[in-house]
């Protein structure tokens, strides 16, 4: 069993504010299979993302220690995932977003739960604490 596990999920958007700061938009995650063959239980995303939210928003870059930004917002879908809005204020991060590096978000659970299920190979996750949310270079979810 890992202590950490990660989800992907692609960028929908990125603009410039009106303070020049990078906005950037997409599936933070969600219910869907992703190329771990791994699928995020719906019931518990709905505790786990607010309480990332309420606990900073914390944004990073390939779930490293760069501190990329913050998400300003999150919406659940009626599909079971979760969009993501965040402000990027680390500049090498925005320009990796702006020349099209880094591709989606990736959520990092702490001690995720994994149970068997027949419609992930990979597993359900169900359980484990929301860490942070990083911008990466290959997001694995197929889901805008």
């Amino acid at each position: 069993m890992t202590d950490t596990t990660a989800v992907y999920a692609e960028i929908v958007k990125h603009e410039r504010d009106a303070n020049g700061d990078l906005v950037v938009f997409g599936r933070a995650t969600g219910p869907d299979l992703d190329l771990d063959r791994q699928i995020c239980d719906p019931q518990w995303l709905k505790s786990a993302m607010p309480e990332w939210f309420r606990t900073g928003a914390n944004v990073r870059e390939q779930h490293s220690s760069i501190a990329a930004g913050v998400g300003t917002e999150i919406a659940e879908k009626a599909d079971g995932g979760w969009d993501l809005r965040s402000l990027v204020v680390d500049a090498n991060s925005a320009r990796k977003v702006e020349k099209g590096v880094l591709k989606g978000y990736s959520i990092g659970i702490r001690a995720p739960k994994v149970v068997k299920d027949a419609s992930a190979p990979g597993g359900r996750i169900v359980g484990g604490q929301i860490i942070e949310v990083s911008l990466v270079d290959r997001p694995g979810n197929p889901t805008p």
